[in-house]
C-alpha cells in the first residue's frame, strides 16, 4: 500500500509539472506570436521608409497651408500609405486626402486607420479602387468608431466583401 500511495504521489507530481509545463509552453508561444507580429510590422515600417522616399518628398514639397492631398493613380502601395499615415499625424492643416486608384492593402489601410483614429482634422479619405480587403476595412471601421471627425470614406473597388460591410 506504501508503495501504491507513492507512486500515486509521482504520478500527481508529473501531472502538476505537465500541467505547469503546458501553461508555460502557451505563454511562450504567445510572446513568440507577439514577437513575430513585432517584427513584421518593423519590417513594414523600414520598408516605408526605405521604399517611401518618393512619397516622403511629395509631402514634404507640399506647401504648409495645404487642405487637399492627392496621390491618385501615383501607384503608391502598403509603404507609401504608412508615410502619408505618418504625414497625417503630424499636419493639422489637411481635411481631405484621396489615395485612390493605387494598390494599397490591409497593410496600408492598416496604418492609415492607425495614424487617424486621433486626428481632429482629416474630414475625408478616398481609398476608391485599391486592394483594401475585408482586414483593411475592418481597421479603418475599428478607427471610425474613435474619430467622429471623417465624414466621408470611399472604399468603392476595395473588395471589403460583406465582412469589411460588416464592419462598417
Amino acid at each position: 500500500r506504501v508503495r501504491v500511495a507513492e507512486l500515486e504521489e509521482k504520478w500527481s507530481d508529473s501531472l502538476r509539472q505537465k500541467e505547469a509545463a503546458e501553461q508555460e509552453l502557451k505563454i511562450v508561444r504567445a510572446e513568440l506570436e507577439e514577437t513575430k507580429h513585432h517584427l513584421q510590422e518593423s519590417a513594414v515600417w523600414h520598408s516605408a521608409r526605405v521604399h517611401g522616399r518618393r512619397t516622403t518628398r511629395a509631402l514634404l514639397a507640399l506647401p504648409q497651408e495645404t487642405q487637399e492631398v492627392t496621390f491618385g493613380s501615383q501607384g503608391l502601395v502598403d509603404h507609401d500609405a504608412i508615410m502619408v499615415s505618418e504625414f497625417l499625424i503630424n499636419n493639422l492643416m489637411i481635411v481631405s486626402c484621396d489615395l485612390s486608384c493605387n494598390a494599397i492593402g490591409p497593410q496600408g489601410a492598416t496604418a492609415l486607420a492607425q495614424g487617424l483614429v486621433n486626428n481632429r482634422v482629416l474630414t475625408s479619405l478616398n481609398l476608391k479602387d485599391n486592394v483594401v480587403g475585408p482586414e483593411g476595412c475592418k481597421k479603418l471601421a475599428t478607427m471610425l468608431a474613435g474619430n467622429r471627425v471623417i465624414e466621408r470614406l470611399n472604399l468603392m473597388g476595395c473588395g471589403v466583401g460583406d465582412e469589411g460591410c460588416m464592419a462598417l
